[in-house]
């Protein structure tokens, strides 16, 4: 019995703990003060950036090449044995 009223004084606790009222923050007009110290002054001017992507090699395009293979995998003894399917 005393292991229930236990309980249940522990769950009224914290029920009561959730519904209590948060304390009001403070209102204190420094901190927006600090905020909006810096927003009478203009926008700096944007700064000089070079391309984004500089050409390489002077500009020069490399030509397409196209490579054909040997047609050989490189662990055909994963090809040889499937795996066993799951039923």
């Amino acid at each position: 019995m005393l292991r229930s009223s236990l309980i249940g004084a522990s769950a009224l606790a914290v029920v009561l703990a959730g519904c209590a009222t948060l304390p009001q923050p403070r209102d204190d007009g420094s901190l927006q003060r600090e905020a909006i110290a810096g927003t009478e002054q203009p926008v700096p001017p944007s700064l000089a950036v070079g391309p984004v992507n500089p050409p390489r090699n002077g500009g020069v395009a490399v030509a397409p090449e196209i490579v054909t293979g040997s047609g050989q995998f490189v662990r055909p003894q994963g090809l040889a044995k499937p795996k066993p399917v799951v039923a």
